[in-house]
């Protein structure tokens, strides 16, 4: 049976630089969201609300913020209990199991380079030219294509494939299920029949990016695709053939970024999201879900709607929406009582 990980609240306040407020050897095991308890759990609270909750449950102890007042539970007191929380979950993580070295299922071209530090899982594929660097882990069913790189301490989970010519950086994770470097979307209507556009560029991510599951970077047609440094992805996103994305953004599920699209740094972009080919967005920009970006939006700033507008305008209009009955009924009687009195 795997070891349970655990710590105590004197770990915990030492490790996040907070107070303790209870008993430095309660041992902590499960983390759990407020309004949630059981044994040796811990859950942090932000809120007058939260407080409520927690404390009407029986979790054992509580990340406070600093200035909160005297509970009836140990706690630890810190300025930023949500990412002490994080800590928290971090110690209790346990991480997916890989063995040391090359499975002796797995298929390495001898041209591939693999670090004696990297951990290669059972019926992985390293094509020829491919590196993986140290302390790299390639769990199970991944593919590496030729010529592709995976950067020193990058996680590929389960089944991910990289087609060819994928650059990873150093410290990414890339989720079961997500495709880097298959063909863009490039076709030309000929004579009434579409014709392929071959796709020969390449893929790179920076240092520190996540890719969510089942994402899929497309390759550029020739070029690259680029994912900046600290670039995070969720699920099930759609990143076209030569776009690119600017450091330090996070993308939402089921948002898609078209061939050639631009989206700066900082940039927060909501479900469902799309962003038209050809289309630029700027830097500290944030997209409400469901938005469209049909052409260029450059100055930092709240957006929503289809194409999006600045937030309040758009909330504005939901707002004048909700009333377009009544107006639509007010006018037609003063049409009508317009139209009677030209009669008379």
């Amino acid at each position: 049976m795997a070891h349970t990980p655990y710590f105590t609240l004197a770990e915990l306040a030492q490790a996040v630089g907070g107070e303790l407020r209870g008993p430095a050897d309660l041992v902590i095991r499960q983390a759990v969201p407020a309004g949630d308890g059981g044994p040796d759990s811990i859950t942090f609270v932000t809120n007058e609300e939260y407080v409520r909750r927690a404390l009407a449950s029986d979790v054992t102890a509580l990340i406070v913020p600093t200035q909160a007042p005297a509970l009836d539970r140990p706690v630890v007191a810190v300025d930023q209990p949500r990412m002490a929380f994080g800590w928290v979950l971090n110690k209790l993580d346990r991480p997916l199991s890989i063995a040391h070295g090359v499975h002796p299922t797995a298929v390495v071209a001898e041209t591939a380079q693999v670090s004696p530090d990297a951990k290669i899982g059972p019926y992985v594929v390293v094509g020829e030219g491919a590196t993986v660097a140290a302390g790299a882990h390639v769990h199970a069913g991944c593919f590496i294509g030729d010529d592709c790189h995976v950067g020193p301490e990058s996680v590929l989970f389960p089944h991910v494939t990289l087609v060819h010519s994928v650059t990873v950086g150093a410290r990414c994770r890339i989720h079961s299920g997500s495709v880097l470097g298959a063909d863009g979307f490039g076709y030309s209507m000929v004579g009434g029949r579409q014709y392929k556009i071959p796709q020969i560029g390449r893929v790179v991510l920076e240092d520190d990016v996540e890719i969510g599951a089942n994402t899929c970077v497309d390759r550029a047609t020739c070029g690259v695709t680029h994912i900046a440094a600290g670039v995070k992805l969720d699920n099930l996103v759609q990143v076209g053939h030569n776009a690119r994305v600017g450091a330090h953004t996070v993308i939402a599920g089921h948002c898609s970024l078209a061939g050639s699209s631009t989206v700066g740094e900082r940039v927060i972009m909501g479900g469902q999201t799309g962003i038209a080919d050809h289309a630029e967005v700027g830097s500290d920009i944030a997209l409400g879900g469901r938005s469209g970006v049909m052409k260029q939006l450059m100055e930092p700033g709240q957006y929503m709607g289809l194409p999006a507008i600045p937030a309040r305008q758009h909330m504005r209009m939901l707002a004048l929406m909700q009333k377009l009955p009544e107006i639509v009924a007010r006018i037609t009687k003063l049409e009508k009582a317009q139209g009677d009195g030209e009669k008379a």
